[in-house]
C-alpha cells in the first residue's frame, strides 16, 4: 500500500462527493477562539488545547478556582479526644505529611441508645451516636465520624503554618533549613548545605566524591550592612563624629555684582577661608575667624584663635549635637536637596550662560562652585584647585551617593601618555592636561623626558643626561639634532607626577607600549 493512501481525507475535498453525514458533522462545527480547530458546537472546552469555547463559562470557572469551597467541621463529641499526630519535617520541598492515628480499642459494650419521645408523637427528639461502626439508624462509621477527620486535618494544617511561621523568622539563605547555612552544588549537580564558616574551603561531595569550593562573599553582599559598620566605625574615630569628611581653609567668595570686575584673577585674592563638613544631614559650612575691615572680607583671627575655634567646634560635633547651632561666625547646613543645586561657575562650557563671561576672575586653571542661594545673602562661590576640587567631589559623593560634580575641561582622574626611551628600557608616563596640575601647589610635577617636534621620538631625561643632549640641564636641547631624523629636537617636555617618576627607573627594567 503506497503512504498516498494512509493520508486522511479531508471532509471539504473538492475530488469527490461530500458525504450527507460528513457535511452535517462540518456544519455543526465552530473554531476554537484559541487555536482554531473545529469543534462539535456545545461542547464546552476545546478537545486540543483545551480552552473554554465560552467566556461566561470560562470566568465562572476561574471565580469558582479563586473560591474554593470551605469545609465544614462538625463539633467535637463529648468524651473523645483527638490526636494531633507526627509532622514529618524530612519533605525536601517544604511540605509536611499527615500521619494516620494510631486505631484505639473500642469499647466491647455501648449503650444503648435512648430516645426521648414527645407527649404527643413517637419521633425522637435527641439522640447519642454509639462509638461502634454503625448506628440504630444505619449509618456507616466514616459518615457519622467525617467532621471528626476533618477537624484533625484543619487543626494539624494550623500546627504546621505555625510551625513555617516561625521557622521564617530565623534568617535562611539559599534554600538552606538551618540558621547560617546556604545551599551550593557540586561541579555533578549534587545539592548540599554549607555553612558561611566554610567559606573559601575546599571539600569533597558525599554522593558522587567530586571535589568542590565553597563560594566566598560576592563583592557586594551585604554591602549596606559592612557600610553602615563602617560609617559607624569612623565615626566613633573622627574628631568631628558623624560629620566627615572634613575639609579646611576652603576659600569663600562673596561676589557683588555692582562691584565685579571681568578681569582675570579679579576675585582670585577676596576670599575668607572656611571649613566644610559633610554626613547623611547634608554639607555644614562653617567659619571659625572672626571678621577685620580692610578688604572685601578682610583676615580672620590669627592661627591660634582660629585652632581653638576648630577644636571647640570639633568638641561640639563630637557630643552629636545639632549641627545648625555649632559655634562660628557664619554657620550654614545645606541639605541633600540644595546641595543638588550646586553648579560649576567656572570654568564653563558656555560663556554665554555664565554671570562671568567666560572670563576667570577666580584665578587661571581655577575651579568654582556656586553654593545654593540663600535670601539674604549675595552669590556665594567656593574655589579650588585641581586636587581641592576634587577632595571636595568626593567628599560631596560620599556623603551623599549618585551626587558627582565634574568640570568641563579639567580632569577628573590623572591620565597619561605611555611613551619609552630611546636610549633606556624604561617608560616615559606623560601626564596629560598638564597645565592644571602645574598651576596647583599641592602637586608635584617632574620633568619625565623630551619628545622631538619633528618625528616624535621620545627620550628620558635620564637618558638625555647619560647622553649629554642639549648640555647642563637641557637649556640648549631645542638646538640639538635628533638622533633618529637629524632635525632639531624642538622644545617638547614631558611632565609626570613625582609617584610616576619613581616608576620609571633603569633598575626595574619595564617597558611600556
Amino acid at each position: 500500500m503506497s503512504n498516498d493512501s494512509k493520508k486522511p481525507v479531508s471532509p471539504v475535498a473538492g475530488d469527490r462527493p461530500q458525504l450527507p453525514s460528513e457535511a452535517a458533522a462540518v456544519a455543526s462545527e465552530q473554531p476554537c477562539p484559541e487555536c482554531g480547530e473545529g469543534v462539535r458546537t456545545g461542547m464546552v472546552r476545546c478537545w486540543n488545547c483545551g480552552a473554554f469555547l465560552r467566556p461566561e463559562i470560562a470566568e465562572k470557572y476561574a471565580e469558582m478556582q479563586a473560591k474554593p469551597p470551605q469545609v465544614i467541621l462538625s463539633e467535637l463529641p463529648e468524651g473523645e479526644a483527638v490526636s494531633m499526630g507526627d509532622i514529618d519535617d524530612d519533605d525536601d520541598e517544604g511540605g509536611y505529611v499527615l500521619s494516620v492515628p494510631k486505631a484505639e480499642p473500642k469499647a466491647e459494650a455501648a449503650a444503648p441508645v435512648k430516645h426521648e419521645t414527645s407527649g404527643s408523637g413517637d419521633k425522637p427528639a435527641s439522640s447519642s451516636r454509639s462509638a461502634s461502626a454503625g448506628n440504630d439508624d444505619g449509618e456507616s462509621h466514616s459518615v457519622s465520624t467525617g467532621g471528626d477527620v476533618l477537624l484533625q486535618v484543619a487543626m494539624r494544617e494550623e500546627a504546621e503554618q505555625k510551625k513555617r511561621r516561625k521557622e521564617r523568622g530565623i534568617s535562611l539563605r539559599g534554600g538552606a533549613r538551618t540558621p547560617g547555612g546556604f545551599v551550593i552544588y557540586c561541579p555533578y549537580g549534587c545539592r548540599m548545605e554549607v555553612k558561611d564558616s566554610h567559606r573559601g574551603m575546599t571539600g569533597r561531595c558525599p554522593k558522587c566524591r567530586a571535589p568542590f569550593l565553597v563560594p566566598i562573599d560576592p563583592p557586594d553582599y551585604d554591602y549596606k550592612e559592612r557600610a553602615s559598620a563602617q560609617a559607624a566605625e569612623e565615626a566613633a574615630t573622627s574628631p568631628t563624629g558623624v560629620w566627615t569628611p572634613w575639609l579646611q581653609d576652603l576659600h569663600l567668595h562673596q561676589v557683588a555684582p555692582e562691584k565685579l570686575k571681568l578681569k582675570p584673577g579679579s576675585l582670585e585674592k577676596d576670599f575668607s577661608t572656611i571649613d566644610v563638613g559633610f554626613s547623611a544631614e547634608g554639607m555644614l559650612l562653617l567659619s571659625l575667624a572672626p571678621k577685620k575691615s580692610g578688604g572685601l572680607f578682610g583676615g580672620g583671627g590669627g592661627d591660634k584663635a582660629k585652632v581653638e575655634a576648630r577644636q571647640a567646634v570639633f568638641n561640639y560635633l563630637k557630643e552629636g549635637k545639632a549641627a545648625k547651632d555649632a559655634p562660628g561666625s557664619d554657620v550654614r547646613l545645606y541639605n541633600a536637596e540644595e546641595l543638588a543645586t550646586i553648579r560649576v561657575a567656572q570654568p564653563t562650557a558656555n560663556p554665554a550662560e555664565s554671570m562671568f563671561a567666560g572670563v576667570p576672575v577666580f584665578g587661571e586653571k581655577r575651579i568654582a562652585l556656586q553654593l545654593p542661594h540663600r535670601e539674604g545673602l549675595a552669590p556665594q562661590f567656593l574655589s579650588f584647585s585641581l586636587s581641592g576640587f576634587r577632595k571636595f567631589a568626593d567628599a560631596l559623593e560620599s556623603a551623599l551617593a549618585g551626587l558627582r560634580l565634574t568640570a568641563p575641561g579639567v580632569p577628573a582622574t590623572d591620565e597619561f601618555f605611555e611613551h619609552k626611551c630611546h636610549y633606556l628600557d624604561i617608560p616615559i608616563h606623560a601626564l596629560q592636561h598638564v597645565e592644571w596640575y602645574q598651576a596647583d601647589p599641592d602637586c608635584k610635577v617632574e620633568l619625565a623626558g623630551w619628545k622631538c617636534a619633528a618625528c616624535g621620538l621620545t627620550i628620558s631625561e635620564e637618558g638625555r643626561k647619560k647622553e649629554n643632549i642639549g648640555g647642563k640641564g637641557g637649556k640648549a636641547i631645542a638646538k640639538a639634532k635628533c638622533p633618529k631624523c637629524s632635525n632639531k629636537f624642538g622644545e617638547q617636555p614631558l611632565y609626570t607626577l613625582a609617584s610616576k617618576l619613581a616608576q620609571s627607573s633603569i633598575g626595574d627594567g619595564a617597558t611600556s607600549g
